[in-house]
């Protein structure tokens, strides 16, 4: 018997690396899906802040449509579309504090444009233009 078996603590140690796992229990989400509407949870939410998370998640869809077709006419240099992800980068962006800084990655074009940036300046990085198109110290954001 082991140690962990004595202390009542026993989990079955996962198969190694090259092996396939069988159990696909740990890999499938919950029956249940999570739910807010209709809750406690939502009626403490502010509604004023839920349309502003809307309607960046809205323009963020609209940005990443528009900006796709500028790239395929060729008047941008390439634009990394963040189709389906706008809610993870306009809430990582709604929740820096003013003197917090943002390192945007490749796709994270709508978290710029969430802390504040002018659409058009943002997408003067992805032209290929020398500069970045707008003051990273005046909205905290690094190119």
């Amino acid at each position: 018997m082991t140690v962990m078996e004595q202390r009542g603590g026993y989990r079955p140690t996962p198969p190694p690396a090259w092996q396939p796992r069988t159990d696909p229990a740990p890999l499938l989400p919950d029956a249940e899906p999570y739910r807010v509407l209709g809750t406690e949870a939502a009626a403490q939410a502010d509604p004023e802040l839920l349309r502003r998370l809307h309607a960046q998640l809205v323009r963020g869809r609209r940005y990443n449509v528009q900006a796709t077709a500028l790239t395929k006419q060729g008047r941008l240099a390439v634009y990394p579309s963040s189709t389906g992800q706008e809610a993870c980068e306009v809430a990582a962006a709604l929740v820096l504090q003013e003197q917090d800084w943002l390192f945007p990655s490749y796709r994270d074009t709508l978290a710029v444009v969430a802390r504040g940036v002018d659409p058009v300046e943002a997408l003067t990085l992805l032209r290929g233009d020398w500069h970045t198109g707008y003051d990273p110290y005046e909205h905290r954001v690094a190119p």
